[in-house]
């Protein structure tokens, strides 16, 4: 049984595998298996892989799995054999003590472990990381904010599988995080290990496109380095093309050997004393300057947000009255609509009254000509009755007179005419 398991996934970067491999070949600690699980690759992976003739590496040509292929790594993982489990990435570099330093840290009471992480951008510039897990407030704020550990840093007794899960196969990206809370919140905080030295390099990877490996601290360290004229020459390689930064460092490594690793902490700790000096001398008289005139502006800023909500609150009562205006504006509007409505039906009722009284006067004065016309023909029919009656009253005389008369020849006609004149009047 090995001492170390190494578990190497991969998917086709058949360019820079091999160099990988080999930095973990060369390792101090020769106790170890290589597990180098393929996530279903379609380029010249396994041939690469092929050209090693070491027993202790097994090759896992797996279909694709879903994601970053962590199913991949969890069937790879039940196959191993160690009693540590270390991670090494198919485009990251080991330096060759990384598994002895591991092997140093997991002493007895020890589940879970990790070195410094050193990263390296697109263009050669080496950063370092100081995450400290032994710090109280950086162990939460690993275990609740963000992972600042590549997973090559780390290493872990292999029953921690068993006792906290493996990797979780169901998310995107980012399961090595959740894999690492699982076993420090597991095993707790007097179980973990930091061997504070680099002891591998993290490159940015090739999917990424991103020089600074999409990492906002390396985009801090690369503006420091811009503005520094004193960073270490071992912290800074010159890459001739894209993706040859693997190439680069790895024949730094095996061209300067043990002494490059020595110059390369030496430059890291030059680095993070520089920085922590400047930051006492310049950065955190200037950070508490500032936090001085923040808080100087939030006083006036509270100052502002009372005047602010004073002159709000005017505002809104001013709106207040001004929709009440409004509303009393529109009620207002809305009585003279109705009462020009109300004028504008009077007047027409008006006219229509005009209207029908004119045309009334026109019918009393037709009435009153045609009353004129009857007393007039009244008057001419009384006139001719008058007349008619006296001439009846005349012919009356006239026959009272004949019939006076004794003679019979007289008065028989007489009688008769007086007879049928009496009807035609009504005389009785």
């Amino acid at each position: 049984m090995p001492r170390f398991s190494v578990l190497m996934p991969t998917h086709n970067r058949a360019d820079v595998i091999g160099y990988a491999i080999r930095t973990v070949l060369t390792q101090t600690e020769q106790d170890f298996e290589l597990l180098i699980a393929g996530d279903g690759c379609t380029d010249e992976t396994s041939d690469v892989v092929a050209q090693f003739k070491d027993s202790r590496i097994r090759w896992f040509d797996y279909p694709k799995a879903p994601w970053a292929g962590y199913a991949n790594r969890n069937l790879a993982l039940r196959e191993a054999r160690g009693e540590l489990i270390a991670y090494a990435q198919h485009d990251d570099l080991m330096l060759p003590d990384h598994l002895s330093l591991m092997g140093w840290a997991m002493h007895a009471g020890i589940d879970w472990a990790y070195t410094r992480p050193l990263w390296v951008t697109t263009d050669g510039i080496l950063v370092p990381f100081g995450t400290n897990l032994m710090n109280p407030d950086e162990l939460t704020e690993f275990l609740t904010v963000y992972n600042t550990l590549s997973t090559h840093c780390v290493a872990h007794r292999r029953d921690c599988l068993e006792r906290f899960g493996y990797w979780p196969e169901d998310i995107a990206e980012g399961a090595d995080w959740y894999l690492w809370r699982n076993i420090v919140e597991g095993c707790g905080s007097k179980r973990i290990a930091y061997v504070p030295v680099p002891t591998a390099l993290h490159f940015s990877a090739d999917w990424k496109q991103s020089r600074h490996s999409r990492s906002n601290e390396v985009r801090t360290w690369l503006g420091v380095v811009e503005a520094a004229n004193w960073w270490p020459r071992p912290l800074r390689h010159s890459i001739p093309g894209p993706r040859q930064e693997q190439r680069i460092l790895f024949e730094a490594i095996e061209k300067g050997g043990d002494e490059f690793v020595a110059e390369l902490r030496r430059a890291v700790d030059m680095v993070m004393d520089r920085v922590g000096w400047e930051s006492i001398r310049r950065a955190l008289p200037r950070v508490t300057e500032l936090e001085t005139q923040l808080s100087n502006n939030q006083t006036e800023l509270e100052a502002t947000r009372a005047v602010s909500a004073d002159l709000q609150a005017r505002r809104d009562a001013d709106r207040a009255r001004l929709a009440h205006l409004e509303m009393r504006l529109e009620e207002r509007e809305l009585s003279l609509r109705e009462t020009t409505q109300t004028l504008h039906q009077v007047t027409q009722t008006m006219r229509e009254a005009t209207q029908a009284r004119n045309e009334s006067d026109v019918k009393i004065t037709a009435t009153e000509r045609r009353l004129e016309e009857c007393a007039a023909a009244l008057r001419d029919a009384d006139q001719s009755l008058r007349e008619k009656t006296q001439a009846a009253t005349t012919l009356a005389s006239q026959l009272n007179a004949v019939l006076a008369s004794t003679s019979w020849r007289v008065t028989a006609p007489a009688r008769r005419v007086c007879s049928f004149l009496r009807a035609r009047l009504g005389i009785s």
